[in-house]
C-alpha cells in the first residue's frame, strides 16, 4: 500500500506506514461507519435539497434500518423515490409511514399524488382533503384537489375549494386562473375573464392563463382580445397548436388573411397531420384570393388526411365544378 504522504510502498499488512509513521488507509472499506439517525437524516435532506436523490435515499434507508419507527426516514425514501420516477417503492415507503403514524401530513400528500399519478383521482381528493384538515394552513392540497375536480367536470364539489383556495392566497396567480377556469366551466365567461385577467396579471408569462382569456374574451365576441391573447400563448410556448390554430380562426374571422394562413402554416408545420388547417387555408385561399389552384392543392391534403370530412369534400367538389367552368368558358 502507498502512503499518501511519501509515497512509499508498503506491505498491505501495516497499518502505518514504515518510513514516516503516517496512517495507511484500509485496503478494502467494507462497510461505512452508520452514525446516528439524526446524523444520516441530516445528511440526507442536505442531499435532497440539492437533488441528489440516490445518495439522499441511501441515506434514508440506512436511517430507516438503524430505527425502523422513525416514520421520516419513510416519508424521505418515498419523496426520492417519486423524485425519481420510481412510483411503487415510493408508494410502499409511503404507506409505511402513514401506518406509523396515520396524521403524518406529508405523507398523506404523496399519497395523494401517486393517486392522481395513477389516475385514481378521486382518491387522491380525499387524501387532499384529509390533508387540508390535518393543516389547514397548508394550501397546496386545495390546490390539487380543486384541479382534479375541475379536471373531471365535478364543479360543485370543485368550487368550495377553488374559493377557499382563493382566499387564503389572493396574490397566487394560479388560485384566479383555476377560479376564472371554474367560471367559465360554469357558463359565465365574463367572470372568466375578470378573474383570468388578474392571474396573467400576476404572472404575465402564464401560458395556460392567457389561452383560457383568449377562449373566454372569444365566447363574449371580443375576437380582437382573444387575438391578443393567443398570440401572446403562442410566443410563450410555440409549441402549442391548439392556441395557433385558434389563432389563426380568430384572424380569419377578423379577415387577416395573410395572418390567418401563417398561424395555419405554423400549426401543420408542428402537426403535419392537421387536415383542419389544411381545409382552413384552403378556404381562405378561394373565398377570400380567389386561388383556385392552390385551394384545390390544399382541400385534398385535408382530405387525404380527412378522408370523412364532408365539409373539405364539399368545397372541393364546388371548387373543381368552377375550375372546369373556367376552362369551359
Amino acid at each position: 500500500m502507498i502512503c499518501p504522504k511519501c509515497q512509499t510502498t508498503n506491505s498491505d499488512q501495516y497499518r502505518y506506514c514504515f518510513q514516516c509513521g503516517t496512517r495507511l488507509g484500509e485496503r478494502q472499506r467494507r462497510t461505512r461507519a452508520k452514525g446516528s439517525v439524526r446524523d444520516l437524516m441530516a445528511r440526507g435532506i442536505a442531499l435532497f435539497n440539492e437533488g441528489n436523490f440516490r445518495g439522499a435515499l441511501e441515506e434514508f434507508r440506512m436511517s430507516a434500518s438503524l430505527d425502523p419507527v422513525h416514520e421520516l426516514s419513510h416519508l424521505y425514501a418515498a419523496a426520492c423515490n417519486l423524485a425519481l420516477g420510481e412510483l411503487g417503492t415510493a408508494r410502499d415507503a409511503a404507506e409505511r409511514a402513514l401506518k406509523l403514524n396515520p396524521d403524518l401530513q406529508g405523507a398523506t400528500f404523496l399519497v395523494g399524488i401517486l393517486d392522481a399519478l395513477e389516475e385514481e383521482k378521486l382518491k387522491a381528493c380525499e387524501r387532499f382533503s384529509r390533508c387540508y384538515e390535518l393543516n389547514p394552513e397548508f394550501a397546496l392540497p386545495l390546490h390539487w384537489a380543486g384541479s382534479l375536480l375541475l379536471g373531471e367536470e365535478r364543479l360543485s364539489e370543485a368550487e368550495p375549494l377553488v374559493d377557499k383556495l382563493l382566499r387564503k392566497k389572493p396574490d397566487s396567480a394560479t388560485a384566479y386562473y383555476m377560479s376564472g377556469l371554474l367560471a367559465l366551466k360554469q357558463g359565465n365567461p365574463a367572470e372568466g375573464v375578470s378573474r383570468l385577467e388578474k392571474a396573467v396579471g400576476l404572472l404575465p408569462d402564464f401560458k395556460a392563463a392567457h389561452a383560457k382569456l383568449a377562449e373566454a374574451y372569444l365566447r363574449l365576441g371580443t375576437k380582437e382580445k382573444a387575438a391578443e391573447h393567443y398570440r401572446t400563448a403562442s410566443e410563450l410556448d410555440p409549441e402549442d397548436v391548439g392556441s395557433i390554430f385558434q389563432l389563426g380562426t380568430v384572424l380569419s374571422d377578423l379577415h387577416n388573411v395573410e395572418g390567418a394562413i401563417e398561424a395555419f402554416r405554423r400549426a401543420l408545420s408542428l402537426n403535419p397531420k392537421l387536415a383542419e388547417a389544411h381545409y382552413q387555408i384552403g378556404l381562405l385561399l378561394y373565398v377570400e384570393k380567389g386561388m383556385v389552384d392552390e385551394a384545390i392543392a390544399e382541400l385534398e391534403l385535408a382530405l387525404k388526411l380527412d378522408p370523412s370530412d364532408p365539409s373539405s369534400r364539399l368545397i372541393l367538389g364546388e371548387l373543381l365544378h368552377v375550375k372546369k367552368s373556367q376552362k369551359q368558358g
